[in-house]
C-alpha cells in the first residue's frame, strides 16, 4: 500500500456511507433507571455480540468505554449495529417496573437504617414495623 492510500482521518459523510452500505445503524440511548444493565459492567452484559459500543456520555464528561466500565442510570451511550440488535440493546436499557419497585424498596430500608444509626437517641423499633409519620395516615405507594 501506498502513503496515499492510507488515510488516518474520516469524514463525517465517509463515516455514514460506510455505516449504510453495511446496513449499519447508529442510535444514541440512555440507560434507564433499574434496567437491567443499571450498574453492571460492559463485559457482564447481555449485549448482541454485533453491537459495537461507541463513546458514553456521563455527567458532561464523554467516556471510551470498555469491558470493566460499569454502565449507569442516565448514562448516554452511542451504540452501531442492526436494527434487530439494535432492538435487543434497547431494551434491556430501558426501565423495569418490577426490579425498580424492588430496588426503590432496599433504598428506602437501607435509608431508613442509616437515619436511625445516625440520628442519636434514635427509638429502635422491631424489624419490619413502620415509623407512624406525622400527618400521613395513607400508605406508602411503591
Amino acid at each position: 500500500m501506498s502513503k496515499e492510500e492510507l488515510h488516518e482521518d474520516i469524514s463525517e459523510e465517509e463515516f455514514i456511507k460506510i455505516l449504510q452500505t453495511g446496513e449499519i445503524k447508529m442510535k444514541r440511548l440512555t440507560v434507564g433507571g433499574h434496567s437491567k444493565l443499571d450498574g453492571l459492567e460492559l463485559k457482564w452484559t447481555s449485549l448482541p455480540r454485533e453491537i459495537l459500543m461507541g463513546p458514553l456520555i456521563r455527567k458532561e464528561q464523554v467516556i471510551l468505554p470498555d469491558g470493566d466500565t460499569k454502565l449507569q442510570h442516565g448514562d448516554i451511550i452511542i451504540i452501531f449495529g442492526k436494527e434487530k440488535d439494535l432492538e435487543i440493546t434497547k431494551e434491556l436499557l430501558a426501565a423495569h417496573d418490577f426490579i425498580t419497585q424492588a430496588k426503590r424498596s432496599v433504598q428506602r430500608f437501607l435509608s431508613k437504617i442509616k437515619t436511625r444509626k445516625l440520628m442519636p437517641g434514635a427509638e429502635e423499633s422491631s424489624p419490619g414495623e413502620e415509623e407512624p409519620q406525622p400527618g400521613n395516615d395513607q400508605p406508602e405507594k411503591l
